[in-house]
C-alpha cells in the first residue's frame, strides 16, 4: 500500500478531530452537567444530612453561630444567605423548594433549604465549591472527611458513650461513606498516623491506586479512646465517575478512529463487490469487461493484476481456439489425401502408377510429421522448457554450414522455376549462438520465402555498425513474392496466424513457423523483423544478432 495513503489517513484523522473538538467544545460542559450534578449530590448527601441533624438541635437564632464554628473544619465557605442575595433561576428555585437541596454546575455551589429554615427564616444555607483549595486542608476529600468527623463528633458528645455505636448505625444510611467505631488499640496505624491523630485529632490513609490523598479517615471522639473510621471513600461515586469518563473516552476514540477508517473502507468495500462480480464473469468465460483503475482507489494494484490476468487468460483461450481450429484443418488435409491415395493404391494395377501414389502418400506423411515437429517446438517455447545453451562462435562458420546445406534447391521449388541465392559473406564477427536452433530459424525463413516467392530468393549476411545498438550482424532473407500489408507485418509473428484466408495447401504449415523464429531470435538476445514494399516488389525478413564483445573490448569501447 502506498505511503501517501497513510499520510492522507493521518491528515484526515487530525482534521476530523479538530472539527469534532471545535464543534463539541461548547457542548462538553452541557453534556457532562447532569452527570456532575448526580455525582455532587451523592458526594454531599452525607454532609447535608449531618448538617441538618446537627442544626436541628439548635434554635434558629443559634444556627448561624454553629455554622460559623464549623466553618474552619470544612475549609470552604459555609453560611446562611438571604434569598434575595442569591442569583438562582426560576427553575432552580422550583427544584430547591421541591428537593430542599440543589447543586449549581455554573458556580459549583450547594444550596440547602431545610424545613426549619423555610418556615422560620427566609434564608438558604450556601456551601461553596467543596473542591476549593484551602491553606490548612490538603485535599477536597480531606475537607469533607474532616467536616463529617466534626459533625458526627458533635452529635455523639451529646449522648453517653454507651449509645455511640447505635447513633453511628443510625447516621450510616444517610451517607454513601461507611462509618464505624473502633477502639484505638484495635487499629493498626502507622507511627505517623498515630502522631497526627494525637496532634490534630484526625489522620488519613491514602489510596495510591487512584492518586487519592485520603481514602479513609480516623478521628478521635472527644478525649475518649474511641476512633471514628470513615471509608473507604472510593465507592459508588468514584465508580460512576470512572465509568462515565471511560465511556466518554471510548466514544471519542471510536469516533476519531472509526470514522476515518469507515470513510476509507467504504470505497474499498464497495469496489470489492465489483471485483467479486468481475471474477464471476471471468469464471463464466466472459472476458469482455475490465476493472476501472480510476474507481479502484487503494485497490488499483489488485485491479491491475486482475485485468492483466484476464488479458492473459483471454489470450490463451483465443489462442487455444485458434490452435484447435488450425490443427484440425491442417491435419485433416493430409489425412484426407492419405485416405484417398490408399483407395487409389488398392485399385491401381500399373506399378508406375502405384509408385506415383506412394510418393504422394509419403508427401502427406511428411507434412503431418512437419506439423507435429512445429507443434512440439512451439509448445516447448511457449512453456519455456527449451534448453538453448549459447556458445561464442565465428558467424562465418555457421554461414558456411548454411551454404553447404542449401547448395541444392529442393526439387519441388526447382520444378517451379525458383532460384535460391546464398551470398558469400566477409563477416568475421563472433556471436553467442546455438547452431542447431539458429539453423532451424533460418530454415523456416528460407522455406517460407521459397513458398511465397515468384521466382527469386536471396539470403545475405552483413555486419552493421549502429550508434544506437552498437555492432551487430544481420541475416536477411528476401523474396520477390506478393508484398505483405503494413498492418499485417507485426501480426504474422503471432502463433497460428495465416494471411491466406483460404488456408490452401500450397501455402502449407499451421502458422507457427514465424512465431518459432521470433522465439529463437529472442533467445539469442536478438530480434526478427520484416520489411515489405509494394514499390520494390520485395519482402525481406531479417534476424539481428548482437556481436559478442569480451569484457576488455567492452571497457575499451566505453572509454
Amino acid at each position: 500500500m502506498k505511503k501517501s495513503f497513510f499520510l492522507q489517513l493521518l491528515i484526515l484523522i487530525i482534521l476530523l478531530v479538530s472539527i469534532s473538538q471545535a464543534s463539541q467544545i461548547s457542548r462538553i460542559f452541557d453534556l457532562w452537567s447532569p452527570h456532575m450534578t448526580m455525582i455532587e449530590h451523592h458526594r454531599f448527601q452525607g454532609t447535608r444530612a449531618l448538617l441538618e441533624r446537627h442544626l436541628q438541635s439548635f434554635p434558629p437564632s443559634e444556627r448561624q453561630r454553629q455554622v460559623d464554628s464549623l466553618q474552619p473544619e470544612f475549609g470552604y465557605y459555609l453560611g446562611y444567605q438571604a434569598i434575595e442575595q442569591l442569583s438562582l433561576s426560576d427553575e432552580q428555585w422550583q427544584q430547591l423548594e421541591q428537593q430542599t437541596h440543589i447543586f449549581d454546575p455554573d458556580s459549583l455551589n450547594h444550596y440547602l433549604l431545610s424545613e426549619q429554615v423555610r418556615t422560620n427564616r427566609p434564608q438558604v444555607l450556601v456551601i461553596q465549591n467543596i473542591d476549593m483549595d484551602t491553606g490548612h486542608v490538603e485535599s477536597p476529600i480531606e475537607k469533607g472527611l474532616t467536616g463529617n468527623a466534626r459533625l458526627i463528633e458533635a452529635i455523639l458528645l451529646r449522648f453517653p458513650q454507651s449509645q455511640w455505636s447505635d447513633l453511628v448505625q443510625q447516621i450510616q444510611p444517610d451517607d454513601g461513606i461507611p462509618y464505624a467505631l473502633h477502639a484505638l488499640e484495635s487499629l493498626s496505624l502507622t507511627a505517623g498516623q498515630q502522631i497526627a491523630l494525637q496532634q490534630t485529632g484526625i489522620t488519613f490513609q491514602p489510596k495510591e491506586e487512584y492518586e487519592q490523598s485520603a481514602d479513609m479517615a480516623f478521628s478521635r471522639i472527644g478525649n475518649s479512646q474511641q476512633i471514628l473510621v470513615q471509608g473507604p471513600v472510593t465507592g459508588e461515586a468514584v465508580s460512576r465517575y470512572q465509568m462515565s469518563a471511560l465511556a466518554a473516552y471510548f466514544l471519542m476514540l471510536a469516533g476519531m478512529i472509526g470514522l476515518p477508517v469507515a470513510l476509507w473502507l467504504w470505497p474499498v468495500w464497495r469496489f470489492s463487490g465489483r471485483i467479486k462480480q468481475y471474477c464471476q464473469q471471468c469464471a463464466q468465460g466472459d472476458f469482455s469487461q475490465r476493472l476501472s483503475l480510476k474507481a479502484a482507489g487503494q485497490l488499483a494494484p489488485l485491479a491491475e493484476v486482475l485485468n492483466t490476468m484476464a488479458d492473459r487468460v483471454d489470450f490463451s483461450r483465443q489462442q487455444s481456439q485458434t490452435f484447435s481450429h488450425a490443427i484440425s484443418h491442417d491435419i485433416r488435409t493430409p489425412l484426407t489425401n492419405l485416405s484417398f491415395s490408399l483407395e487409389l493404391y488398392r485399385r491401381a494395377d500399373n506399378p508406375e502408377q502405384k509408385q506415383k501414389i506412394m510418393r504422394r502418400m509419403q508427401a502427406s506423411l511428411t507434412e503431418i510429421k512437419q506439423l507435429q515437429t512445429e507443434l512440439d517446438m512451439f509448445s516447448r517455447f511457449e512453456h519455456q522448457v527449451v534448453r538453448m545453451p549459447l556458445n561464442t562462435e565465428p558467424l562465418a562458420e555457421f554461414w558456411q554450414e548454411v551454404q553447404n546445406k542449401w547448395q541444392h534447391l529442393p526439387a519441388q521449388h526447382a520444378a517451379d522455376g525458383k532460384t535460391l541465392t546464398i551470398a558469400a559473406s566477409q563477416c568475421q564477427a563472433l556471436c553467442q549462438l546455438n547452431n542447431h536452433y539458429l539453423q532451424r530459424a533460418l530454415d523456416n525463413l528460407i522455406n517460407n520465402a521459397l513458398r511465397h516467392a515468384d521466382s527469386q530468393v536471396r539470403v545475405t549476411l552483413n555486419q552493421v555498425e549502429s550508434g544506437q545498438i552498437g555492432t551487430h550482424c544481420v541475416i536477411s532473407v528476401e523474396n520477390d513474392g506478393q508484398p505483405i500489408d503494413k498492418q499485417d507485418q507485426e501480426r504474422i509473428f503471432q502463433p497460428f496466424v495465416r494471411l491466406e484466408e483460404s488456408r490452401n495447401r500450397d501455402s502449407g504449415g499451421a502458422g507457427l513457423g514465424l512465431s518459432i523464429v521470433r522465439a529463437i531470435a529472442e533467445a539469442h538476445n536478438g530480434k526478427v523483423s520484416v520489411m515489405s514494399e509494394v514499390s520494390s516488389g520485395w519482402t525481406c525478413f531479417q534476424i539481428t544478432l548482437p556481436v559478442y564483445q569480451s569484457e576488455e573490448q567492452h571497457q575499451t569501447g566505453s572509454d
